[in-house]
């Protein structure tokens, strides 16, 4: 019988308050949705363009689903203590600890 591999995780970077990792999801979602307004609104080369339209859709979606996370658990009654981040291959996850 074969048993799967367990994969580490990798360490935490950085711990934060609830009201320090909701403040940088917002700051992340509100430059996101600049990002794409810039990209849709400017007169610059297709592929800056396309660059600002990746970054800010990126942007987007990690900081609204790590958000949502949150408020999901928020709504069903999870005290959440802190939020930590941590790096997987060139992307920033953030996990909300409970409490």
């Amino acid at each position: 019988m074969r048993t799967a591999e367990v994969v580490p995780r990798p360490p935490f970077w950085l711990r934060l308050s609830v009201i320090a990792g909701n403040s940088l999801q917002l700051a992340g979602l509100l430059g996101g949705g600049f990002l794409l307004a810039l990209a849709s609104k400017t007169e610059m080369a297709a592929f800056w363009r396309i660059m600002l339209l990746l970054v800010g859709w990126s942007l987007l979606y990690i900081c609204c689903h790590s958000f949502a996370h949150w408020l999901v658990g928020r709504l069903v009654g999870i005290r959440f203590r802190g939020q930590m981040v941590w790096m997987q291959p060139n992307i920033i996850y953030a996990l909300f600890a409970a409490g």
